[in-house]
């Protein structure tokens, strides 16, 4: 089954993207976001394209809006943004 993306997914591969494996892991947001890792590790390249890393540059608009509104937020106030959504999601 095609997964569609909401954007508490891009929040989570933002945060992958930007901290990496810090206190929020791929494997913890997978599993809470029913995201399989390939996924996930490919929406994080796209990512990387927006920065010009590289990536993955056919990217959807929702995730370029989601780069340009949360790129600033630090490592502590994007897990936060991303804990209390999933707790709403619940």
């Amino acid at each position: 089954m095609h997964h569609k993306w909401t954007e508490l997914d891009d929040l989570a591969a933002l945060y992958v993207y930007q901290f990496g494996e810090g206190t929020l892991t791929s494997a913890f947001l997978c599993d809470k976001l029913d995201i399989e890792r390939g996924s996930l590790a490919m929406r994080v390249q796209n990512f990387q394209a927006m920065h010009g890393q590289g990536g993955l540059s056919n990217y959807a608009e929702q995730s370029a809006a989601i780069y340009q509104r949360f790129k600033s937020l630090t490592e502590s106030e994007l897990r936060e943004t991303i804990l209390n959504a999933i707790q709403l999601q619940a």
